[in-house]
């Protein structure tokens, strides 16, 4: 039975990792450390051992590396036959959190720290939205907003929380905003401090966490320091083995996981959610009853758009240059306006300025606008590796503009390839490039697939009531 934990390195990143397990209510077991002359010692109350004591504590340890030098202690410890399942990383904040929730001591110890919380008078649960990198142009972004204000109609106590880390200046008035300083904070550890902090400041509450970070992180250790007072909703937002395996390992403090579409609930289910936390996820997009809009004619240039994260993973915005690249060799006449801000937009500036003013940089568009800039665009393209159920490719289709994208979760849920637009294998530059040359060279089929892409989203929405989703599961 593994019933001690050691911390194998007793300097400033076992201290800090010690420092929040101690605001947590845990405490190790032991350290250890390579340096002779300090075994035998205490480490801020904490007995270091020789590595011949760690090692005839192996048979029932858990060790949690906490020093820089992580991958020659996972060796030597390797080499030492400490097997590898009972080896974490404190470097990796997920893995620190797994450690302090698998300890032994935990059942004991939680209620010292929730003495640390008395809550105040509420008029019942509020609501927190987690938007950690702020309100960027985004999907997941753009949908927190719209559900944060949908539900601030109804109570007075939703509020989003959002980060320092991307440096958004979007803050919009119609939400309420609590915004953490993590930029200043060099360990994980501080940020998770900061974010229980918060959290405790807002009990009792329910938790919309869009992804499986810090806010994540941080709610999990919450709901074990004030398991009544917190209900804890998880949203898999993409198709990506992290948010499968965040939680997956923290389903037991998952009160309900909401999903996009039909690979998501089975990549759940294979990491160990229970079916009946699981709850299929629709979404309201804005789409007017009538489509008012027109499309390029033959001599004039074909109109595509992007709106998004500008960044090279996963959106692939070096894959989207290179089909612009494609189609300027094939002289096909184009605009492609590109909408969002990201880590990729100063190599997407140098870029642009072999394109000769076909391609324009827009910059964050404001929400209320969206449907403005999908309205003046043919084409919707997208180029990512992976995705949920696109969020902007709804938009795009309410607009009328006709999809053109990778085989991505959910792309079949709301678009038949040929019908509604095309779908391209991932990472396939020339079915992208000939989808797009077939319709630059038939321009009347972007009428007809415009109107069949609007028609789609307009009836999904009188299918998703999203107010009575959010009635039944949060906690009042």
């Amino acid at each position: 039975m593994l019933n001690v934990t050691v911390f194998f390195g007793a300097g400033k990143l076992g201290k800090k990792i010690l420092e929040f397990w101690r605001f947590c209510g845990v405490e190790p077991d032991f350290f250890a450390d390579n340096d002779k002359e300090r075994w035998g010692t205490l480490y801020d109350g904490v007995k270091i051992l020789s590595i011949e004591e760690l090692l005839n504590e192996t048979h029932r340890a858990i060790v949690l590396i906490t020093c820089a030098k992580t991958e020659s202690i996972y060796a030597q410890l390797t080499a030492c036959e400490v097997p590898a399942e009972n080896i974490y990383l404190g470097n990796k904040i997920d893995e620190v959190i797994t450690v302090l929730i698998s300890h032994r001591k935990v059942r004991y110890t939680w209620s010292n720290a929730q003495k640390q919380c008395v809550p105040k008078e509420s008029v019942g649960f509020g609501v927190l939205f987690d938007v950690q990198y702020g309100f960027v142009l985004g999907g997941v972004e753009s949908w927190a907003l719209e559900m944060a204000k949908m539900l601030s109609l109804k109570r007075n106590n939703v509020k989003c929380i959002t980060t320092d880390l991307r440096g958004c200046n979007i803050h919009p008035d119609e939400v309420q905003e609590i915004q953490l300083k993590y930029q200043d904070k060099p360990y994980h550890v501080e940020m998770i401090t900061m974010c229980i902090n918060e959290i405790r400041n807002n009990l009792p509450c329910n938790i919309i966490c869009n992804f499986p970070s810090i806010t994540f992180q941080a709610s999990c250790i919450a709901k074990m320091l004030w398991p009544d007072e917190i209900n804890i909703i998880a949203i898999v937002h993409c198709d990506e083995e992290v948010y499968y395996e965040q939680y997956g390992r923290m389903e037991a403090l998952i009160d309900c996981c909401l999903v996009i579409s039909d690979t998501m609930e089975e990549q759940l289910i294979k990491r160990g959610m229970k079916k009946d936390k699981i709850r299929r996820m629709g979404w309201n997009i804005s789409c007017e009853k009538q489509l008012k809009r027109t499309y390029s004619k033959k001599g004039e240039p074909i109109r595509i758009g992007y709106a998004g994260r500008l960044v090279k993973h996963q959106k692939r915005l070096d894959i989207l240059m290179e089909v612009a690249n494609r189609l300027t060799q094939l002289q096909v006449d184009f605009r492609l306006e590109i909408a969002g801000t990201g880590e990729y937009e100063e190599t997407l500036r140098k870029a642009v300025e072999e394109f000769e003013g076909q391609i324009c940089l827009k910059g964050c568009i404001a929400r209320e606008h969206i449907g403005d800039f999908w309205r003046k665009q043919d084409i919707a393209i997208s180029c990512s590796d992976y995705e949920g159920r696109s969020i902007s490719k709804a938009e795009a289709m309410a607009a009328g503009a006709v999809p053109v994208i990778t085989d991505t979760s959910g792309a079949r849920e709301d678009v038949q390839d040929g019908y509604h637009g095309y779908i391209v294998p991932v990472g396939d530059i020339d079915s992208m490039t000939d989808r797009i040359c077939h319709l630059y060279q038939n321009r009347d089929l972007l009428k007809v697939m415009g109107e069949r892409s609007h028609q789609v989203i307009l009836e999904q929405n009188t299918q998703n009531d999203m107010g009575v989703m959010w009635d039944y599961i949060l906690k009042k």
